[in-house]
């Protein structure tokens, strides 16, 4: 084979992969604008057209498919990144968190100015105790993989400061 015919293989190879990474990451977008680029005024409606992951009054009202595909991936070890919108309306207040994972760890920013890595997304499970038919489904970013819920709670309600599990809700929803 010919340097010029290998060269036009190892192009189209290329561009073959480019494609296929572009295609296993179609649902988890990373193309989001940064916190400062949003216009003046961005709502939650505005979220939702853009594919953010959307919570209003802590209830989930779009974008369960995208977290689904973001777990999906990074299941299969594959970096990955998606937005959350938290919208309170009593206080019209929108909180954005960007949340990545790069196979080894995950990092979470917002919109409020926080940024942090952690290396574990733990999932809990728990009774509401708001009714005995509800569930209130956690994800939550740690340093410690088997941590369990109740002592992340009890360790927010200690008051030694050494007590304290470092930990961020990324994703709670009341089923």
């Amino acid at each position: 084979m010919c340097a010029n015919n290998k060269m036009i293989l190892t192009g189209f190879l290329l561009i073959l992969i480019m494609c296929l990474c572009a295609c296993s990451n179609k649902d988890i977008s990373s193309a989001h604008l940064s916190f400062d680029q949003l216009a003046e005024g961005y709502s939650a409606a505005d979220t939702e057209e853009d594919g953010c992951i959307v919570f209003e009054d802590s209830k989930l009202i779009s974008g369960e498919d995208i977290w689904n595909d973001f777990m999906i991936t990074v299941e299969r070890k594959q970096p990955c990144c998606i937005r959350i919108a938290q919208y309170y309306s009593e206080e019209n207040n929108l909180c954005l968190t960007d949340l990545s994972y790069n196979i080894s760890s995950f990092e979470v920013s917002t919109n409020e100015g926080l940024s942090k890595e952690y290396r574990y997304l733990n999932h809990y499970k728990t009774d509401s105790e708001n009714s005995d038919d509800s569930i209130i489904d956690r994800y939550v970013l740690t340093n410690q993989k088997d941590v369990k819920y109740d002592e992340i709670e009890l360790s927010m309600k200690s008051s030694f400061l050494g007590d304290a599990i470092d930990h961020y809700v990324v994703y709670c929803n009341l089923t």
